[in-house]
């Protein structure tokens, strides 16, 4: 049953849409015949569909106001049908038939099959990727995730896979059907400035996969504010005081208990460096002393830090002296 017509195709298959969504499917059909073909009925199989007909790319259906009611194709004319439907269910099947005067009847058919879409909130805010931002290098961090659909239908998952050694995920048992949970964890890179990438892969039990990229920025655990180059500007004097403070994730940060001179550019600005109490928890006041016979221009000092935990900070200090 072709009316008449050749069809680039009668038969439209399946199309997966999400449940929600309006679908448009077409095709397109051209005259096949040496007369004209002259289309007396468009019939959808439900109210809900919306058919559309242009003929040589204009619309001949809907009828416009004041037009005949058939629609005459001449040889060699071209034409396009779109059927617009909602997408209701899991699978809908659909049909379009095309009554001629002459050349009997044409179906067109196919069929829609519904996804749900499926959010992922990480504390109850959706996401499409997992930022954990800033992490201080070698902790491990833990993430809870859920996965919902937006039209509350059951959801289960089977597996999640990582493509990652240093992000490990696992199911998590679920009270109710219309959710899952699933936790990814790992570890961070143990030297500070690494990027974590990392893509999860979500199966679930429908058959279908999510994929959720991982994403993260390996920070020092401990660091100096201001740092770690630090503008001393124009210095007219012989002493520069600098106002410090330590930080660190790991809660009370160490303190500092010595610094050193480990290099400076020019050389003949032979600076000598000590540490002062800064009168509050982390807080230090770094003084630096510059000789009076120094010639004007730009000057650096890098300055190194130990910290009660073994651990050492550079500084850069950067100015321009007077002369």
């Amino acid at each position: 049953m072709d009316g008449g017509f050749a069809w680039e195709r009668q038969d439209l298959g399946s199309t997966k849409l999400r449940i929600g969504e309006l679908a448009t499917v077409s095709t397109h059909f051209a005259n096949a015949k040496k007369q004209p073909i002259v289309i007396d009925h468009v019939r959808a199989d439900c109210k809900c569909r919306s058919v559309t007909i242009e003929r040589n790319g204009e619309r001949v259906f809907p009828r416009l106001e004041g037009s005949s009611e058939s629609i005459r194709f001449e040889p060699d004319d071209w034409g396009k049908l779109s059927l617009t439907l909602p997408v209701t269910g899991s699978t809908t099947e659909y049909a379009v038939r095309l009554d001629t005067e002459r050349h009997g009847s044409a179906r067109i058919r196919g069929v829609l099959i519904g996804t749900d879409a499926i959010r992922v909130l990480c504390q109850n805010v959706p996401i499409e990727v997992l930022d954990l931002g800033e992490v201080p290098a070698a902790t491990t961090w833990t993430r809870r995730l859920e996965l919902m659909t937006l039209g509350k239908r059951p959801i289960a998952v089977v597996k999640v896979v990582s493509d990652s050694e240093r992000v490990a995920a696992r199911v998590l048992p679920s009270k109710e059907d219309t959710s899952a949970k699933i936790e990814l964890s790992g570890e961070m890179a143990p030297v500070p400035g690494r990027v974590l990438r990392s893509l999860i892969t979500i199966h679930l039990r429908a058959g279908t996969t999510l994929e959720l990229p991982v994403t993260g920025f390996a920070t020092e655990r401990t660091w100096v504010e201001p740092g770690p180059i630090i503008d001393c500007g124009r210095v007219s004097q012989s002493v520069v005081v600098t106002d410090l403070h330590v930080r660190s994730h790991a809660g009370q940060a160490p303190a500092l208990t010595g610094v050193r001179i480990a290099g400076c550019d020019p050389a003949a600005l032979e600076p000598r460096v000590k540490l002062l109490p800064g009168g509050e928890q982390g807080r230090f006041r770094l003084e630096s002393r510059i000789t009076h016979s120094a010639t004007a221009g730009p000057f650096q000092i890098r300055v190194i830090l130990q910290l009660s935990d073994l651990s050492e900070q550079e500084l850069l200090l950067v100015g321009r002296t007077n002369g």
